[in-house]
């Protein structure tokens, strides 16, 4: 393993306005629909770290085209949830409402096999998502091109660079996640009110991993 998660973790807080821009993220998702420019903000983060600037946080300017960039990569990361089971759900439909008309009674087991289907279907799409997903930003935030978020292969391809510093970004979040549950749960929902700076902290930490991966393997 080749990144130094201590030196990642840490980070952000060398920002002198750390505590600004984690406010500012904090704004960003709160306000929903200012959200994607919070994800635009991650590629500025991966952009800048690849090159080697890393020195603090990158300056929130111009935040249309981070809003727009955002925007772009959530739409395109819904779509690949929602068709898939869609289309699942709507074969399930059709072999539902066939069964109806012939007799009846296949009826509920078909709608039992199809509730099964689409959950195991979102249960693989989430994994999916999971793994590809710093991949996808990766590419994304280093050509600025859509087009990017469709070249799965590459995708794919750039996982196996370095496998276990590529684990180590796809579960960072996960396990920071689980831990500030269990910090809520401990402190009887006390620590929950960490959950929106933790929550943007750790979208800023992912990205310098994104970055530093990019600056490890391919530079």
């Amino acid at each position: 393993m080749r990144l130094d998660l201590k030196e990642n973790i840490v980070s952000p807080f060398s920002d002198p306005s750390w505590i600004q821009k984690t406010l500012m993220g904090i704004a960003a998702q709160v306000l929903v629909v200012t959200g994607p420019a919070l994800m635009g903000y991650m590629f500025s983060i991966i952009r800048q770290t690849a090159n080697g600037e890393d020195e603090k946080l990158p300056e929130v300017d111009n935040i249309g085209k981070l809003w727009i960039s955002g925007f772009i990569f959530t739409v395109f990361m819904v779509g690949l949830t929602i068709i898939p089971i869609g289309v699942v759900g709507g074969g399930v439909a059709m072999m539902a409402a066939g069964a109806s008309q012939l007799g009846g009674d296949g009826a509920a087991p078909i709608a039992l096999i199809g509730v099964v289907l689409v959950g195991l279907v979102v249960m693989a799409l989430y994994l999916a998502i999971l793994f590809l997903a710093p991949a996808l930003m990766l590419r994304y935030a280093m050509t600025e091109q859509w087009t990017s978020l469709i070249d799965i292969p590459t995708a794919i391809g750039d996982m196996k660079h370095g496998v276990s510093d590529y684990l180590a970004i796809v579960f960072f979040p996960v396990i920071a996640s689980l831990a500030m549950v269990a910090l809520s749960a401990l402190t009887l929902g006390i620590g929950s009110i960490l959950a929106f700076p933790g929550g943007v902290l750790v979208m800023f930490i992912q990205a310098r991993m994104i970055g530093n991966y990019y600056r490890l393997y391919f530079m």
